[in-house]
């Protein structure tokens, strides 16, 4: 397995991913972006150096995770801190075998390097595996959204939790 930065000539594989992730019904509230709009985010995440990383096992890309500036996701406009929102896409056959762990101290890591303060993440109350995910890397929770309609009709509750710069464990490689 190898994890590096995502390069624009990784959008097809990258749309791939997205969307199988989406086809579960589970995780996503929507499919992948154009590719237009998608070549742009990717080239301003090559330009300005986002952390943004992706997983290969041979040439499949099976996971992928972002901490992109806050307004750049339409979130927290105005604020003084610099904050990161994250979020991760993993292929199913490969949940539960560390790759979240893997990508997850990658991305953070990159994130304190970029200068957020804080970094954020949306997750359903459901995906508990995630949260504990989360938990183990420090994030706190900061409460419900609110309800979210899954494009299969299910109705999931949404929170936020949050990394705290100052907060953040030390690399600690057995997370």
């Amino acid at each position: 397995m190898q994890i590096r930065s995502i390069k624009v000539s990784d959008i097809a594989r990258f749309t791939a991913l997205w969307n199988r992730v989406y086809s579960e019904g589970e995780f996503l509230i929507s499919p992948a972006p154009d590719n237009a709009t998608l070549r742009r985010i990717l080239q301003r995440v090559e330009n300005e150096s986002i952390p943004q990383f992706v997983a290969f096992d041979r040439q499949k890309l099976i996971g992928s995770v972002e901490i992109y500036p806050a307004e750049m996701c339409g979130y927290e406009r105005g604020q003084r801190l610099r904050v990161g929102i994250l979020g991760i896409h993993i292929d199913k056959n490969y949940r539960g075998k560390g790759l979240g762990r893997k990508l997850l101290a990658v991305a953070i890591a990159r994130g304190w390097e970029f200068s957020y303060d804080q970094i954020a993440l949306y997750v359903y109350t459901t995906n508990t595996p995630a949260i504990a995910l989360y938990e183990r890397f420090g994030f706190e929770h900061q409460g419900e959204l609110g309800e979210v309609t899954l494009p299969n009709g299910k109705v999931l509750m949404s929170q936020k939790m949050v990394l705290y710069k100052a907060q953040s464990p030390s690399k600690n490689p057995d997370l």
